[in-house]
């Protein structure tokens, strides 16, 4: 059975990434298993750069829940709006915590994670075609950092909250979006 993690960070409640990669999830693969963690609700706790001070402590509370998702998980799916051309706050928070728990030997973070895949949901209110290239290549960059293989980004057009779904394009990619990765 292949475990499934999304990950939704807007910090607007229901809104278009997510309704997009609800629509997204619907289409999974026979046999897979979709756990979801809001990073936005309750608000993961603030990133604090350890390293020159005596490292980090493997983590605790909602972080460990949220390493152990991230661990146990296959495939990780990032659903995020796009905020200035990147990764809305939450998503940028985790990731900053994953560089704290690369420095926690016990965790064995970065070997475990090695060889998942990283997939991309996005949705954007700019029309303008593009805009969301800057957030897709930070994901393509983290992946092949991570030693994690990508597996694609799913990109709609959206504002107002359900606005996504009259997005006929994204919607038709999103039946097939997992079935055929990148690679």
């Amino acid at each position: 059975m292949t475990n499934w993690l999304f990950l939704p960070c807007s910090t607007r409640p229901n809104g278009n990434s997510l309704a997009l990669a609800r629509a997204a999830a619907a289409y999974l693969p026979a046999g897979g298993r979709a756990e979801w963690f809001d990073l936005a609700t309750p608000a993961l706790p603030r990133f604090a750069d350890l390293r020159a001070s005596g490292g980090h402590a493997a983590p605790a509370g909602r972080l460990a829940e949220l390493a152990a998702a991230t661990l146990a998980a296959d495939e990780l799916v990032i659903a995020s709006p796009v905020y200035w051309y990147g990764l809305a706050g939450p998503g940028h928070e985790m990731l900053d915590h994953w560089s704290g728990w690369l420095e926690v030997p016990q965790m064995r973070f970065a070997a475990t994670m090695r060889g998942k895949r990283l997939w991309l949901i996005s949705v954007r209110a700019d029309p303008t075609h593009g805009s969301q290239a800057p957030l897709e290549d930070v994901m393509r960059r983290t992946a092949r950092w991570m030693g994690l293989r990508f597996g694609g980004a799913l990109h709609g057009l959206g504002d107002a909250p359900g606005e996504v779904l009259r997005d006929a394009e994204a919607l038709a990619r999103a039946r097939g979006f997992f079935a055929a990765p990148e690679e």
